[in-house]
C-alpha cells in the first residue's frame, strides 16, 4: 500500500499537555526537527503492539514524508526509512497469543499496510531489551517509539560505550506508548483510522493471533475537526531514555 494516495496532513492533529491540559499545536512541536530521511524504529516486542498503539503515529511520520517528496514531483516511489523492530525466534515472532511461525510476507502483511516496508524493514532482534537497542543503533534511528513498560532486566547484555555515545547524538526524541504519565498525543480522522484499522483486520487474520486484545488505542468522543481516534505518549529526550536504559551499556549502572 501506498498511502500518499489516500492520506493528508489534515488527517492527523497534534496537542501537547501544558498546565490548562492537551492543546492543540503543529506537526513541529509533535516531532520537532523532523527531515525526510530521518530514520524511525517502533520497538514492537509482540507483533501487534506496535501496530495497536502506534499506527497513527506512523502514518502522520509517513505522510509528512510524502508532501516533502510531493513538494518536489509528482511522479515518485519511495518509502520512509522506518523499522519494525520484533521479537522473532527460531520458534517464530512472538505476540500475545505465543510464538507464531509466519512466512515474512505474512508476518509483514499488516505492517506494510502502513508503508512500514519492503520486507527489509521487518526486523528480528532476540526481546530483549539489550537486543531492540542494538537493533536501534545498528539501523541508525533517529526517532523512536518504545513501550514504556519494556524494561531492562537482570543480566542484560552490553552495548559498548561507544554505542552510547554515538546514540546520544544520532537520537532526536523517543516516544513512550503504553505510558501512564502522556504529555503528547495524536488524533486522526476517519481517513486516517480506515487505513489503521485495515492493518489491525490484518493482524486478526493471522493463524494463532487472538483477536480480543486488537482494538486501536483509545477511541474517544469525536473533536469538533473530526479527529477522533486518539493515541497518547510520554516523549522524553534522547539523555532521560539512556538514563532509563543505561545498565544495556558498558559505562552504564
Amino acid at each position: 500500500m501506498h498511502t500518499s494516495q489516500v492520506l493528508s496532513a489534515r488527517d492527523f492533529e497534534y496537542r501537547q499537555r501544558d498546565g490548562n491540559g492537551f492543546q492543540r499545536v503543529p506537526f513541529e512541536s509533535f516531532c520537532p526537527d523532523y527531515h525526510e530521511s530521518d530514520r524511525t524504529g517502533i520497538v514492537s516486542p509482540f507483533l501487534e503492539d506496535g501496530i495497536i498503539h502506534t499506527s497513527h503515529a506512523i502514518l502522520a511520520l509517513t505522510t509528512a514524508f510524502y508532501d516533502a517528496w510531493r513538494a518536489r514531483t509528482d511522479d515518485f516511489f519511495i518509502y520512509p526509512q522506518h523499522f519494525a523492530i520484533l521479537d522473532i525466534s527460531a520458534e517464530g515472532v512472538n505476540s500475545g497469543s505465543g510464538r507464531l511461525r509466519l512466512d515474512r510476507d505474512r508476518l509483514g502483511w499488516p505492517w506494510g499496510n502502513l508503508d512500514v516496508w519492503p520486507d527489509s524493514q521487518w526486523v528480528p532482534s532476540d526481546g530483549s531489551v539489550y537486543g531492540a537497542l542494538k537493533s536501534t543503533f545498528d539501523l541508525h534511528i533517529n526517532r523512536l517509539f518504545w513501550p514504556e513498560s519494556f524494561v531492562p532486566g537482570k543480566g542484560e547484555d552490553k552495548l559498548p560505550e561507544y554505542a552510547l555515545k554515538i546514540m546520544r547524538t544520532r537520537l532526536k526524541a523517543v516516544f513512550y506508548y503504553r505510558t501512564i504519565g502522556p504529555n503528547i498525543e495524536i488524533r486522526g480522522n476517519s481517513n486516517a483510522k480506515k487505513v489503521a484499522k485495515q492493518s489491525v483486520w490484518r493482524l486478526s487474520q493471522l493463524e494463532g493471533l487472538s483477536a480480543e486484545h486488537l482494538p486501536l488505542a483509545d477511541d474517544e468522543n469525536e473533536s469538533r475537526t473530526g479527529h477522533s481516534c486518539v493515541e497518547r505518549y510520554r516523549r522524553v529526550n534522547t539523555e532521560q531514555f539512556l538514563e532509563d536504559v543505561g545498565v544495556c551499556f558498558e559505562c552504564g549502572g
